[in-house]
């Protein structure tokens, strides 16, 4: 009998909740008018790299070697955003008393020239240090740490136990 949690259903579970946490951002900054800042971008863009990532395991990935593979792609996006998210957390319970958090940003991009390859990946233009909106009690980094350290859990349980995965609604 396999296991209840097989890699390709861990590797659906991190596509849904990436999927849940961009829908609920776009909710928050289109319905409820708070605006992302720049780190918020890079955590969506983890979201939506770790979740495609994992959606491509999820349905294709039959082979232990590709199911590997992508579940560590996916876990290394889910850890980068949950580095930025962690730090995010930071900057806001110890701001510094005169940078905002685009200012490196805004360094990297103007040295790397990547204004002209991704020119909207990082127009979030809400403050970083501002807690505009909470769930629970928890500012929005806090809950991106969260889920994205639910996602890298997920992703290396399924880089853990690859094996020969059945379907997703295969042997439950």
């Amino acid at each position: 009998m396999p296991k209840l949690l097989n890699a390709r259903r861990a590797l659906a579970l991190v596509c849904l909740i990436s999927v849940g946490a961009m829908a609920s951002a776009l909710y928050v900054q289109h319905e409820l008018g708070v605006e992302p800042c720049p780190l918020c971008i890079v955590q969506r863009l983890a979201y939506v790299i770790a979740g495609a990532i994992a959606l491509v395991g999820a349905l294709v990935g039959t082979r232990p070697w590709l199911i590997r593979l992508l579940a560590a792609l996916s876990a290394l996006a889910s850890a980068a955003g949950l580095g930025v998210a962690s730090w995010h957390t930071w900057l806001i319970a110890h701001p510094p008393e005169s940078a905002s958090c685009g200012r490196p940003f805004s360094w990297m991009l103007q040295n790397f020239s990547l204004e002209q390859l991704l020119p909207r990946i990082f127009a979030g233009h809400g403050d970083c240090l501002t807690v505009e909106w909470t769930l629970f009690g928890f500012n929005i980094p806090q809950l991106s740490m969260m889920l994205l350290a639910t996602m890298l859990a997920l992703g290396l349980l399924a880089l853990a136990r690859p094996g020969r995965s059945p379907g997703l609604f295969e042997g439950a």
